[in-house]
């Protein structure tokens, strides 16, 4: 490992130990960094329900702007259940849209949703 190899992982070990505690500003690009702990809520569990009982197409895919209840698209909860990797979504393939619309509960996310899978409290 060369010298400024070195010094970069140092950088970054001091970095981590910075965010994981009180946070504080990037010494590379001055913005606040904090890592919070998150926990899946009522929202986001009724989010994961009404994805795994919605009607979705042949493939086991569902577009969720088009097809979701408002409180649900209005939560903007769904995307965050990635996190515990309970749902997926397919990257849009067009370049005027960031998103598809179309997600999927995971195996995981169903197994969750039967009661048979069992998850970190937080992420």
């Amino acid at each position: 490992m060369d010298e400024v190899s070195a010094e970069l992982e140092v950088i970054k070990a001091n970095w981590r130990s910075v965010i994981e505690g009180d946070g504080g500003k990037c010494p590379c690009c001055n913005r606040w960094g904090k890592i919070y702990k998150r926990g899946i809520n009522e929202t986001m569990a009724r989010s994961l329900i009404w994805l795994v009982n919605a009607r979705a197409n042949a493939h086991g895919w569902v577009d969720v702007p088009e097809t979701a209840p408002r409180w649900l698209v209005r939560s903007n909860q769904l995307p965050t259940l990635r996190w515990w990797d309970l749902v997926e979504r397919i990257p849009s393939t067009d370049p005027d849209f960031k998103h598809s619309g179309l997600w999927r509960a995971t195996a995981l996310g169903r197994a969750f949703y039967n009661g048979t899978a069992v998850l970190p409290q937080f992420v």
